[in-house]
């Protein structure tokens, strides 16, 4: 009978280890993709059909909204947001944005606004590298009253 030979579990680069340093092979990933340069992705898992006025929208508007969509898709940090002409207005749950929220929504989503043109607006929030579009309104809500 032939013996197997055991599989190592532990890497032979681990086991030379020395007082004081961490091997190089162990001490960096071989993964690279860092996930502050990792680009946002656009998902409509929270999309509020009942509030979409996307077919109201003018032309210019549907154009600027398509363009901050694919602006957020080239965009890695929250702060380029703001670099970028994308507006990061918080929202309550309150008064007309009530709407808003009556899609189930993450317990920590913090809803945010974007004055696409004119009345026109684009309601979000971001978890990690995620762009939850929750949805898109050609008549802004009363923004003075309930905005956070």
């Amino acid at each position: 009978m032939r013996e197997k030979k055991k599989k190592k579990i532990i890497p032979d680069n681990v086991s030379k280890f020395s007082h004081g340093r961490i091997p190089t092979g162990v001490a960096l990933s071989p993964n690279k993709d860092d996930i502050e340069d990792r680009l946002f992705s656009i998902s409509y898992t929270y999309y509020n059909d009942d509030i979409c006025e996307i077919r109201e929208l003018q032309h210019n508007s549907a154009r600027e909204a398509l363009k901050v969509i694919r602006k957020v898709g080239k965009l890695s940090t929250i702060n380029q947001f703001k670099e970028n002409g994308i507006d990061l207005i918080p929202v309550i749950n309150a008064g007309d944005y009530k709407k808003i929220f009556k899609k189930m929504l993450p317990p920590d989503a913090e809803i945010k606004e974007h004055k696409i043109v004119g009345t026109s607006r684009l309601f979000y929030f971001t978890v990690s590298k995620q762009f939850h579009m929750v949805g898109i309104t050609n008549n802004h809500f009363e923004t003075d009253k309930q905005r956070g």
